[in-house]
């Protein structure tokens, strides 16, 4: 569990520090420029890293995974990312109660979105991260209800 909080004190630095100063995460990985926020936030992930966000959109790598965070904080002019609870469902899998607040970048309009992500750890870093629109798909993916 340690893995999956530490990443989500990193991603909340991450930000802060991205709307100081906006900026390509997948420019700064490409030339090996993280800030130090970033690339710990990178750091607990897995190389072969696969991410199916709440839209089911999939990327595989972490360049990939940058790209995908660069294309979610393009849309927006504030995002913020806020854990509920983070349970241990074994099998060295965690599911993780999310909000995501945010401000449309065109549009102005601010919102909240409840989602659940499943964590998958292999090799003490976060090999999979799949996000569902609620709780009952999320454990039925991780094989706790029918």
């Amino acid at each position: 569990m340690r893995v999956v909080v530490g990443y989500f004190d990193a991603v909340a630095r991450s930000l802060k520090l991205y709307w100081d100063e906006p900026r390509s995460y997948t420019r700064e990985l490409e030339n090996y420029e993280s800030d130090p926020a970033s690339r710990e936030v990178l750091d607990r992930l897995h190389p072969d890293i696969r991410w199916r966000n709440v839209l089911g959109e999939t990327r595989r790598g972490k360049l990939a995974f940058a790209r995908g965070i660069d294309d979610l904080l393009q849309a927006a002019q504030r995002f913020e990312m806020v854990v509920d609870e983070i349970t241990d469902v074994a099998n060295d899998r965690l599911l993780a109660e999310l909000r995501s607040e945010a401000t449309g970048r065109s549009s102005g309009v601010a919102g909240t979105l409840h989602f659940f992500a499943v964590f998958a750890l292999r090799d003490g870093l976060i090999f999979e991260i799949d996000e569902y629109p609620n709780r009952e798909e999320a454990l039925k993916a991780v094989g706790l209800k029918e």
